[in-house]
C-alpha cells in the first residue's frame, strides 16, 4: 500500500471539513470543568509530556486524576532501540552521539505503562496530590478493552 503525499492528505481533509468537529476551547475546558485532557504522543510515553502536563495543570486549575495509556500494537512494539541506533550509525552519526539516545522502542507492554507512571510519579514537577492519583491501563485496539495495570 503507498503512503499518502501531502496532496492527498490536503484533499481529504477537504473533504472531512463537512463533517468537523471542534475540540473543545481551553475557556470552554475551564469554564464546564468537565472535559478530559488527551496528550497524544508518537511513543506514548510520558516523559516528553511534563512539560505539557505540568502546564495545563495549572491553566485548568489543576487537574484531579491522570490515565497513563498505551495500546497495543504501537508501532514502538515493532522495534528495538539498538535496531534505531544501528541504523543512524550506518547513515553517519557517531557511535557517542546516539549510545545515550532513547527511541522509545517497548518489549513488555505493561512494564512501559509501569515505567511511564513511575516517571511521572517521580518528577518533583508534579503536584504531591495528582501523584496519588495518577493509574496506568493497556488499551486492546482490536477488543476496545482498556485493562488497568496493577503498580
Amino acid at each position: 500500500m503507498a503512503h499518502p503525499n501531502i496532496k492527498d492528505l490536503l484533499e481529504r481533509r477537504k473533504q472531512s471539513t463537512a463533517t468537523y468537529t471542534p475540540f473543545p476551547l481551553i475557556s470552554e475546558i475551564t469554564a464546564s470543568g468537565e472535559e478530559a485532557v488527551v496528550f497524544r504522543n508518537p511513543c506514548g510515553h510520558s516523559r516528553h509530556e511534563i512539560p505539557g502536563l505540568v502546564s495545563l495543570d495549572h491553566l485548568l486549575g489543576g487537574f484531579t486524576e491522570v490515565m497513563v495509556v498505551h495500546h497495543t500494537d504501537c508501532g514502538t512494539l515493532h522495534f528495538k532501540n539498538e535496531q534505531i541506533k544501528d541504523v543512524l550509525v550506518a547513515r553517519g552519526a557517531v557511535q557517542t552521539e546516539v549510545e545515550g539516545m532513547y527511541f522509545g522502542g517497548i518489549d513488555d507492554l505493561e512494564q512501559s505503562v509501569k515505567d511511564d507512571v513511575a516517571i511521572l510519579k517521580n518528577s518533583h514537577l508534579m503536584r504531591p496530590e495528582l501523584k496519588e492519583q495518577i493509574r496506568g491501563f493497556v488499551f486492546d485496539i482490536q477488543t476496545g478493552k482498556l485493562s488497568e495495570v496493577d503498580l
